[in-house]
Parts: C-alpha cells; sequence; structure tokens
C-alpha cells in the first residue's frame, strides 16, 4: 500500500514539476525522468504479483519447481523420482490451476517419454480436465523422437 502512495506521489511531483517547466519552456531534466519512471514502476508492481506468489503444490516437501529442476538431472533414478513427483502434483493441483500448464509443459520439455505409463494411469480418474490435459501430454510425449543415446 506504501508503494502505491509512493508512486502515486512520485507521479504526481514529476506532472507538477513537468507543467512548471512547460511554462517556462524548459526541457525536461533527468531527474524529472527519473521521477516519473520511478512512479510508474511503483504502480505497476503494485498492481502485478510477483513471481514468489505464483501458486505452488508441494509433494514430498518440494514444490513443482524444484521437481522441475530435478527432472533435468542425468542421474536416471533422481529423473525418475522427479516424474513420479511431478505426476502426482499434476493428479493433485486445483482444477484450472496454471500449477498443472507448468507440469505439462515442465514434461515435455524435459522429453520425459518414461512418464506415458503414470499419464495412462491417471486418464482413468474422474477429473475430466485432467483427462484431458492427459491425453494432450501423452499425444505431445509420443511425438517426441526417442534419444538414440549419442550426441545431440
Amino acid at each position: 500500500m506504501y508503494a502505491l502512495v509512493l508512486g502515486i506521489g512520485l507521479l504526481l511531483l514529476a506532472v507538477l514539476v513537468r507543467l512548471d517547466r512547460y511554462a517556462a519552456k524548459k526541457p525536461l531534466v533527468l531527474v524529472e525522468i527519473l521521477c516519473f519512471i520511478a512512479g510508474v514502476s511503483f504502480v505497476l508492481g503494485y498492481y502485478f504479483p510477483a513471481v514468489s506468489r505464483a501458486t505452488r503444490v508441494y509433494y514430498r516437501g518440494k514444490d513443482q519447481f524444484e521437481w522441475e529442476t530435478r527432472l533435468r538431472s542425468r542421474a536416471e533414478a533422481v529423473r525418475q523420482e522427479a516424474i513420479i513427483a511431478l505426476c502426482e502434483i499434476l493428479k493433485h493441483a486445483p482444477p484450472q490451476s496454471i500449477v498443472r500448464t507448468f507440469v505439462k509443459d515442465s514434461l515435455v520439455d524435459a522429453k520425459a517419454r518414461e512418464a506415458i505409463p503414470l499419464l495412462r494411469e491417471l486418464q482413468t480418474g474422474d477429473d475430466q480436465e485432467l483427462r484431458e490435459i492427459v491425453k494432450d501430454l501423452i499425444g505431445r510425449l509420443e511425438r517426441i523422437e526417442p534419444d538414440k543415446g549419442g550426441l545431440p
């Protein structure tokens, strides 16, 4: 709230100084430009939530962001654990949440074809939205070429 008041105050200050300068036909100075930018920044910062406020769903004490990081591991056991965790997060995430989109994109970006059997199990649930997401996800993963074990 203080940021909003400060931002509006700085914005008004910049406008008033500019009007005074306009009457005297003087050019805009750097301080006025910086005050204006600061005011706009505070107002925008107040209205748009921070990334840290993103919805988090936890599985075994780690959120979807930590599991996504572990998914990129070269260790097969760590990667498999991350796939299981992300599938559970997908299953328990609130309907129409950004978490489901994040998990879906994470699995596709990591080319996690190993997740297909777990995803097929999720298709048997009652959640219609989850079934549609999983169907799309399986289709996208099946179109990914399997690794041949060589250099990229």
